[in-house]
């Protein structure tokens, strides 16, 4: 999210797989493709990891988090909390995500893990 934030392509390219595909609560379904030509209009001011829990599944990890921004897209605010899954695997010597789905926590569901932060 901080190479999302700083508009960083070249950082994001590296770490984002060729498959990659987001399933946003607020933009819908965004190929990789797609997600590049998002982030010179995704302006994230603040954002913060809440709690994350992390499964190693041997080349395949799943963390599942409490995200939250201050963020716009083209003028629509999208500031909120998220529950956030990124699939992550490891090939040719690094983690790639191949796979995010974030969604809005329904009404009082947030306070539950409020209280884990890592």
């Amino acid at each position: 999210m901080d190479a999302a934030r700083r508009k960083d392509v070249g950082a994001l390219e590296s770490f984002l797989g060729e498959e990659f595909v987001l399933i946003s609560a607020r933009l819908g379904f965004v190929t990789r493709q797609s997600w590049f030509e998002v982030i010179p209009s995704y302006n994230v001011r603040e954002f913060e990891y809440v709690n994350s829990e992390i499964s190693v599944y041997g080349n395949t990890a799943i963390s599942n988090s409490h995200y939250r921004q201050e963020a716009d897209f083209d003028g629509q605010d999208l500031s909120s909390p998220f529950y956030v899954t990124d699939v992550w695997v490891h090939r040719e010597g690094r983690w790639q995500v191949v796979a995010r789905h974030s969604s809005i926590p329904a009404e009082g569901s947030w306070a539950s893990w409020e209280g884990k932060k890592t």
